[in-house]
This record gives C-alpha cells, sequence and structure tokens, in this order.
C-alpha cells in the first residue's frame, strides 16, 4: 500500500537526517544553532509516522478503517502541531495566562497517547481466537484503553495522588503484558495449523497444445514430454486475505476462522463455486 510505504519513507527519513545533522554537530560542533528545532521536528515526525504506519497497515487489512482514518488524521495534526511548538511559531507567549501553557502541554501529551493507542488496540484485536485466549486479547484491549484514559485523566485534571500513581503503574503493567502475551498466544494458536494445507491435488492431467499429447504433470514450471513445449500452470486456492485459512467449501461470505468478510465469490454451494449472480432455490 502507497500509504504504508510513504510513512515508512518517513521513518527511515528522520532517522537518517537526524544521523547526518548528529554527525555535523560532532564535526563543527553546532548545526547553525536550531539543532535542537531540527532533532525535536524529526523526533516528531518519527514519533507520529510509527503509529501512522501501523494504522494504514490497518486499512490495508480492512480492519477498523474509520479508526484508523481518524487516526491517521491525529497524528498529521500531531506533526503539524508539535512543529509549531518545536520552533515557537505559536504565539502563546502573547498571552500572560499560566492556563494557556498548561493548555498547550497537554494536548501535546493526549496527541500521542491517542495516536499510539488506537492503532495499538487495533493490532490487538486483529488476532483472533476460538478459546479461552480471546478473553485474554479482549482483556489485553480493554487495559490498554484503560491506561490511556487514566493518562488522559491525569493529564487534564493533574491529579496529586499517590493512589492514583500506583494505579496507573499496576495497569500499565498488566496492559504491556497483554501486548506481549496476545502475539505469542496467536503464534501458539496457530502451531498446529498447517500453511500448507490444500484441498485438491498438485497434479493436473493436460493436452499439449501443440502435439496433443494427453499426460499428467506437476503445478509449476513443466514441459511437455512428448515435444518438450515448456508452460507453467498454477494452482491457487482461495484463502482469507487477513489469516489465509483455507476457504474449501465455503458456505458463508465470512472466514470460520476470524470472521473476515469475504466476496460472495469465495462461496461454494453443494461443492461447486457459486456463479456471479446465482440465488438459492
Amino acid at each position: 500500500m502507497q500509504l504504508k510505504r510513504t510513512f515508512l519513507l518517513g521513518v527511515i527519513g528522520s532517522l537518517s537526517l537526524a544521523a547526518l545533522i548528529g554527525i555535523w554537530a560532532l564535526l563543527f560542533d553546532s548545526f547553525f544553532g536550531i539543532e535542537e528545532e531540527v532533532f525535536g521536528t524529526l523526533g516528531s515526525v518519527l514519533l507520529f509516522c510509527l503509529p501512522a504506519m501501523a494504522a494504514s497497515v490497518m486499512i490495508e487489512k480492512r480492519h477498523w478503517t474509520r479508526v484508523m482514518a481518524f487516526d491517521l488524521i491525529l497524528c498529521l495534526v500531531g506533526v503539524f502541531f508539535y512543529v509549531l511548538v518545536i520552533w515557537d511559531i505559536l504565539p502563546w507567549r502573547l498571552f500572560s495566562h499560566g492556563w494557556f501553557n498548561d493548555f498547550i502541554w497537554k494536548t501535546m501529551i493526549l496527541l500521542v497517547t491517542w495516536a499510539v493507542v488506537l492503532p495499538w488496540t487495533a493490532m490487538l484485536a486483529i488476532c483472533r481466537f476460538r478459546n479461552w485466549f480471546n478473553r485474554i486479547r479482549i482483556l489485553s484491549i480493554v487495559l490498554v484503553f484503560v491506561t490511556a484514559a487514566m493518562i488522559s485523566f491525569g493529564v487534564i485534571f493533574d491529579p496529586n495522588e499517590d493512589v492514583y500513581i500506583r494505579v496507573l503503574g499496576a495497569v500499565g503493567i498488566l496492559a504491556a503484558l497483554g501486548t506481549i502475551t496476545v502475539p505469542i498466544l496467536a503464534k501458539v494458536a496457530g502451531i498446529d495449523k498447517d500453511a500448507g494445507v490444500e484441498s485438491t491435488a498438485l497434479d493436473i492431467k493436460i493436452t499439449c497444445p501443440r502435439c496433443l499429447l494427453e499426460q499428467t504433470v506437476s503445478s509449476g514450471h513443466s514441459r511437455c514430454s512428448g515435444c518438450k513445449l515448456r508452460f507453467e500452470i498454477k494452482i491457487e486456492e482461495p484463502r482469507c486475505p487477513r489469516c489465509d485459512y483455507l476457504l474449501h467449501k465455503l458456505t458463508e461470505p465470512v472466514c470460520p476462522e476470524c470472521g473476515f468478510e469475504l466476496g460472495d465469490d469465495e462461496v461454494v454451494k453443494n461443492g461447486v463455486s457459486r456463479e456471479p449472480g446465482a440465488h438459492d432455490e
């Protein structure tokens, strides 16, 4: 997807420019006196490009597309806002009220928090389980949202309570544990699945179009045993684009493994693929 590639290039470009400017500053002791602003800008681009890239991956998989589109907007607004603050373009110094400065910094923290949390939870939600693993997945998603909500509450209302800090730390640890555990469980759940399982033989009987010799060949690159004509045979069975589950004899346009919505052309009726426009009798 072009969008994912764009954000990936943004990450690589930010790291590369930061490295080059760092080398310049080491050799010449300064980068025209604006090294802090430049490093801050590159860091901001890197900070928001990572969740934006994750969101674009989710959009490519057609998972939480509206939420991920909102996250992309959030990332773009965040980068723009951070650049204004870093380069001191916002005229908040014209305001003598301290609450305005607090509003600026709180907004910056909230933008980062939710820009990261939305694709974070989407990636946890894309893991699907049929057993009690699914409860761990749901609990992990809830814990991540609770952590983000508590951070937002702390930023907005600034509670000076020791209990709040302790609870936030405990919830954050559990959310981090769930984030690590869910992908591992997804891997464990897929160990017994053979991704290479096929529902049909990989050999096929053909008639050579040149010498008309009937023969049995394997899929892939082959050649006629009579006239040596070379040809290639591809056998591709329909699989779920999200979890790669084999869709052989599917009766409903929904993947039975992960619940992904499929096209009607993947549905099979009585062992025969349903023709476009066909209706049940």
